[in-house]
């Protein structure tokens, strides 16, 4: 595949200012996920914790693939996310300004040339797919995931090895059209572990495909650049390391959502409106979080400028209705009851490095002293924390007629990084309408948490290191530290801007 040329009317700031060229880019880019690929084949997620079986062994050339040392492998890991990180800020910072001269189709086909050298390696930072699989084998047997966890494979089943040990005797968190495609996939690969895996990777590329094309209609209907929009979405660490390579099912429930999204607030009429909601339904059917992209169409769309509340209301209660219907018909097509539900608040049984309030609730314990383990003390920090967060993502949400996608990013990422515990796939949730705010703009805020999100797991799973509520006092220096050096620098700042003294600034220079 030949990589995409710069073409000749493009801006000269990125013809003659000594950047790398659109070539390197995407070899750069490309250099990074086949670097990544090689390591994580060895130290990757493997189906065998232990290390002892290789990736796709007995497949023919994958089976006899050279591996590289190991200590190589983890240096060719962290060097992989490090060259996409850099492809994917040299990428969006061609698009500065008009005339970048990048297509939606040039986009897309970077973002997929990165994420080539991954489709066939394993597990990247997650042993989440792994229960996945679990999931579908007890569904091939007839049994609810909702209702029983992986354990109840046997603990001789080659399925329940690659679980993660916390997950094994939990039940499952995630919709029925998410166990009715693991289901699907463990019969497609006659119930082996490794190319099921590889049959999720399908089905979140296939997510990603659909973020895509979601993101780059919201972007044209809503006035925004589509090509930044779609760089943003799905050329990024996040999505490449994290959704792919993961792969995370966050993957399918973001597409639907974005999918969702589209049709029902860039198309005129009611079916356009009902077909939005479905796809929004069907994506809380894999995971609940897109019921908020079910609350967003129903609140915005088919709206007119002198709208009031009670309508939308209304409209509201008729899409949560219909996105019900929806979830109901999958668990009779998939034959998955409602258990799952009582699964959704499995992920307070892990400390996150991202979870802010694990981390403070911890730095109470340590302050009350007491034990800093996951006690009343830091379960009364989380509840608060969660509660704050569906305050702020109902008041987000309650705004959207003014903030438009803005309200909605801002709601699910509220939801995301307040809960109790914190995934980096977890930011995923506010990409489809965070990457169509932030088109256009600098967003290096946006960029730099998506970066951190992407390098803040092990190869193999878990977090790079355990979260900072276990270590309190330097985790209090640092934060008085950071806040010492900001309230300096904004002094300093202020004293050059106007050649005042701090005491005599005006308003203006603050």
């Amino acid at each position: 595949m030949h990589a995409p040329t710069l073409p000749a009317d493009a801006p000269r700031s990125a013809r003659s200012t000594g950047e790398i060229g659109l070539g390197g880019v995407v070899m750069l880019g490309l250099l990074g996920a086949l670097a990544l690929a090689w390591g994580t084949w060895e130290v990757g997620a493997l189906s065998d914790r232990r290390f002892r079986v290789r990736w796709l062994d007995g497949t023919p050339l994958l089976g006899s693939v050279p591996l590289p040392p190991r200590p190589v492998a983890y240096v060719l890991w962290a060097a992989g996310v490090v060259l996409l990180s850099a492809a994917w800020v040299l990428l969006r910072r061609r698009m500065a300004g008009p005339g970048h001269g990048l297509t939606v189709g040039m986009v897309a086909a970077i973002a997929g040339l990165w994420m080539l050298p991954l489709l066939l390696g394993p597990p990247i930072g997650s042993r989440d797919v792994y229960s996945y699989v679990a999931h579908g084998e007890l569904a091939a047997q007839g049994i609810d995931p909702g209702e029983l966890a992986p354990v109840g494979l046997g603990l001789t089943s080659p399925v329940l090895q690659g679980v993660d040990p916390v997950w094994r005797e939990v039940v499952s968190a995630y919709g029925p059209l998410n166990t009715g495609v693991a289901e699907v996939g463990v019969r497609l690969t006659d119930h082996d572990v490794d190319r099921s895996v590889l049959l999720w990777r399908l089905v979140a590329v296939g997510g990603v495909a659909l973020l895509g094309a979601g993101v780059v209609a919201l972007a044209r209907g809503g006035g925004r650049d589509p090509v930044d929009a779609l760089a943003l979405a799905v050329a990024g660490p996040l999505t490449i390391v994290q959704l792919v390579g993961g792969p995370h099912n966050e993957a399918l429930m973001v597409g639907l959502l974005a999918a969702g999204l589209a049709v029902g607030t860039t198309r005129a009429g009611r079916r356009a409106w009902v077909a939005g909601i479905v796809l929004c339904g069907l994506g809380a059917a894999v995971k609940a979080p897109a019921l908020l992209g079910v609350v967003y169409v129903g609140w915005v769309g088919l709206s007119r400028p002198d709208d009031r509340w009670p309508a939308r209301m209304a409209r509201t209660a008729v899409a949560g209705v219909i996105a019900l219907v929806v979830i109901a018909a999958t668990s009779v097509l998939t034959g998955v009851g409602w258990g799952w539900l009582g699964g959704l608040a499995a992920g307070s049984n892990v400390t996150s490095v991202l979870s802010v309030s694990t981390t403070l609730g911890l730095i109470v314990a340590w302050v009350l002293q007491q034990p800093l383990r996951l006690g009343p003390v830091v379960t009364a920090v989380r509840d608060s924390f969660l509660a704050a967060s569906t305050v702020v993502a109902g008041v987000l949400l309650w705004r959207t007629p003014k903030l438009g996608l803005a309200g909605l990013a801002g709601a699910l990422a509220a939801l995301a990084m307040l809960g109790p515990a914190v995934h980096p796939w977890y930011v995923a949730w506010c990409l489809p309408a965070a990457a169509v705010v932030l088109a256009g703009r600098p967003a290096r805020w946006a960029m730099a948490i998506a970066i951190v999100a992407a390098a803040s797991t092990r190869p193999m799973g878990g977090g790079i290191v355990k979260n900072l509520g276990y270590f309190p006092a330097p985790v209090l220096l640092a934060g008085a530290a950071a806040v010492g050096a900001w309230w300096w620098l904004s002094r300093g700042s202020a004293r050059r801007r106007t050649g005042a003294h701090p005491s005599d600034r005006t308003p203006a220079s603050w």
